[in-house]
């Protein structure tokens, strides 16, 4: 996807391109088509060009309009250009870009083309004649806008890199977020709002747009609306096909593509369902649909681990029954035997210019997204969101009281629909329901960090855990939503970095609207499984062995073989940040030199949930070290 940024100063009409330049430096070793720039007054706006669509080719942007006195620039991809042509009087298949749908589309409607545009894009509008700047952006999906104001400018992009590339801009840690991040304390405050890792950075949420005017800001949401009313239909399966009907629209428009398509494949519901909808798409135009999916090195000794029979530690054979079903599948295989968990931690804060919670996973991730750039791929399509959509696990406890399922399964009923319900709302701060005490108890944060913002008063006197209480299902369908706003930006940041598109059909702008309306009941049968209307939707489709999978996958199941092989690595790097005075005042050095000690110096095997938490301080402790 394309890059876009811009200056706007504060009661100073003199253009400078130098701040611009500035913004575009470190971009510059990005793939990129060209760089092009309009600097007019005050306002100063840059666009990096990349073909993800075949109509980019045409594509001429920041414009500026003489008439309206207004400089424009968009990026992305629009899926409803049909309805679009007829509302703006032009052709569907016209020779022109996706940006200028959207340029025509907001001179005709305004601040309103937020509420016509489907499809992932970006649109900032600066008037000259108001001196108002308007950003808004999609829905949902792998897109980012990042702003930073002073008293003397505005500056967005949508990379991070632009703003810390900014010569006045002070690097500071934003420490709270940095604490929340590490401990998830305050996770739907912090993780999930709109700061950064960095002091008076801030990212645009999806459905929501900026207006910006002599250094005042105002933000504004325009997506989901705050009333959603649920869709009631006699029979469950209804509701199956019309999100079936909805997914294959979904992954057809994310098909047209400049550069050939690809897709991620872990034999879990969602990419499986998305792989083999594409499959089924580029079966009718007589293309093959190539997926790329992570497996172990280790198999042979994963097999003598202790959670080897409780979990899925290769999910090869799922991966193999969705290609043998489809028929028009062809998976690669990756084991990135060639990365290592350490140099993926490393390379992957270069690209997000941050931490992830997953940080055990930064090398697979980042060997797929790398092998499908070098062999020639535009676009990956992912399931990413679907357990916030179709894949959704709903809430037991809110199902409707029925006699008949509490006669067939009186355990069950009482143990989910009553205690359940009782704990999550009274108890969930209580060590014994709240693995969030455990969890911190378990990490790296220093006691000096935990005491200075009272996390665990704080934990127990709001009654604050990781089981979270809901009155009704669409509190957890918006948490979701939050939720998938950080994933956003790590997808834009990915794409941007190897040149590629990440989409994900399962946060379609329709495809949400109509999950959002769902009843809770539907995601379950009447014996309390859930994820049911994928199910639905799959049947006879995706094979049962990876529809009604009673293990659950476990991602990067080999980390403590990878880990073990590479220590020293990690013995390097704490070598680095033993002597950073900013990591010792929030992290506990000497408690990951021992761990690290005690995990890999020594015959015993691991948990992967021990070696999760210390790869995740471990290259928290390296950002802080290389980036303060």
């Amino acid at each position: 996807m394309s890059l876009i940024f811009g200056i706007v100063k504060h009661n100073d009409n003199q253009n400078d391109e130098g701040l611009l330049q500035k913004m575009y430096t470190p971009l510059k070793n990005f793939p990129q088509v060209r760089f092009d720039k309009i600097s007019i007054q005050e306002a100063s706006f840059g666009k990096i060009l990349n073909y993800g669509t075949p109509e980019d080719i045409f594509d001429s942007q920041p414009v500026y309009l003489s008439e309206q006195n207004i400089l424009f620039t968009a990026l992305g991809r629009l899926d409803n250009r049909e309805v679009l042509s007829e509302d703006l009087g032009l052709k569907e298949n016209e020779a022109v870009s996706d940006t200028y749908f959207m340029l025509q589309a907001y001179l005709k409607y305004g601040e309103e083309v937020q509420h016509k545009l489907k499809g992932e894009w970006n649109l900032v509008v600066y008037n000259y004649n108001t001196k108002e700047l308007f950003i808004t952006r999609d829905t949902m999906g792998y897109t980012a806008l990042y702003f930073y104001n002073t008293d003397k400018y505005f500056a967005f992009s949508t990379s991070v890199k632009s703003i810390l590339a900014l010569p006045y801009f002070k690097k500071e840690l934003n420490e709270e977020y940095f604490v929340s991040a590490l401990t998830l304390w305050k996770i739907d405050d912090k993780f999930f709002g709109n700061e950064t890792f960095y002091k008076n950075i801030f990212f645009l949420k999806g459905g929501h747009s900026i207006k910006q005017k002599n250094g005042e800001i105002n933000i504004n949401k325009y997506w989901p609306p705050e009333n959603i009313k649920e869709v009631r239909y006699k029979n469950k399966q209804d509701y199956a096909d019309q999100m079936s009907e909805l997914m294959y629209k979904a992954v057809k428009v994310r098909l047209r593509s400049y550069k050939p398509v690809s897709a991620t494949l872990s034999g879990g519901l969602d990419s499986s369902m998305v792989a083999y909808i594409a499959a089924d798409l580029l079966k009718q135009q007589g293309k093959t649909l190539t997926t790329h999916s992570h497996v172990p090195l280790f198999k042979q000794e994963l097999l003598n681990t202790p959670f080897a029979s409780k979990v899925l530690i290769d999910e090869t054979p799922f991966i193999e029954a969705t290609a043998r079903a489809s028929g028009n599948i062809n998976p690669k295989y990756l084991n990135s035997e060639s990365t290592s968990p350490g140099k993926g931690m490393i390379e992957i804060m270069d690209v997000l210019d941050g931490f992830i919670h997953a940080a055990w996973n930064a090398y697979w991730v980042l060997d797929i997204y790398r092998t499908c750039a070098q062999k020639g791929y535009g676009v990956v399509l992912t399931g990413e969101g679907g357990n916030g959509s179709t894949s959704f696990s709903a809430v037991d406890y809110l199902l409707p009281h029925n006699l008949q399922r509490f006669i067939k399964q009186p355990v069950s009923y009482l143990k989910r629909q009553i205690a359940k319900q009782f704990v999550t709302k009274y108890f969930n701060a209580r060590p014994k329901f709240n693995p969030l005490i455990d969890y911190i108890a378990n990490g790296y944060v220093n006691s000096e960090v935990l005491s200075k913002y009272s996390i665990n008063v704080e934990i127990k006197k709001n009654n604050n855990g990781l089981l979270k209480y809901y009155k009704n299902v669409l509190e957890l369908k918006k948490q979701f939503i939050n939720m998938y706003h950080l994933r956003g930006l790590f997808g834009k940041s990915f794409g941007s970095y190897y040149g590629i598109e990440l989409r994900d059909p399962t946060v379609d702008i329709d495809v949400m609207n109509f999950f959002l309306a769902i009843p809770n009941d539907v995601f379950f049968d009447d014996d309390y499984n859930g994820r049911m209307l994928v199910k639905m939707m799959m049947k006879n489709k995706t094979p049962d062995e990876v529809l009604y999978a009673r293990k659950k996958g476990l991602q990067s199941s080999d980390i403590f073989f990878r880990a073990q092989k590479s220590k020293e690595e990690f013995f390097e790097e704490l070598s680095y940040f033993k002597n950073s005075n900013l990591v010792d005042s929030l992290i506990n050095i000497n408690k990951i030199e021992n761990n690290l000690n005690l995990y890999f110096n020594t015959d015993n095997i691991e948990s992967p949930e021990k070696i999760q938490l210390l790869l995740k301080n471990i290259q928290a402790a390296s950002f802080l070290r290389s980036r303060f």
